[in-house]
């Protein structure tokens, strides 16, 4: 495809998986992806948070993330394994703080 666009002089190549794909290039089928045994687990904590207001307008927030994990609550995900992600989220290494806003 790029060698087609070369000898086209094209300045980009835009790619549009919505468009049908031009007959004259090849097409890959992509075979379905292997099941995994991955564990994925969403859960939640309470941690500071600071929020900054200036004239009735919230102009930043600020989590504080080296809070250490207290009463996760499961959102999604395998619940037998929670323990086991609370444990790897909080293996003690230093997090910066996030901040929102402008």
């Amino acid at each position: 495809m790029l060698r087609d666009a070369r000898a086209s002089d094209a300045a980009y190549v835009l790619f549009d998986a919505d468009l049908m794909p031009m007959l004259d290039l090849p097409v890959f089928e992509h075979p379905e992806p292997a099941p995994t045994s991955t564990r994925r687990v969403v859960f939640q904590y309470s941690v500071p948070i600071h929020v900054e207001v200036e004239d009735g307008e919230v102009t930043r927030v600020t989590i504080i993330d080296e809070t250490p994990v207290r009463d996760p609550t499961l959102v999604e995900g395998d619940g037998d394994y929670l323990a086991a992600a609370v444990a790897a989220s909080d293996d003690g290494q230093d997090w910066p703080a996030w901040r929102f806003g402008y």
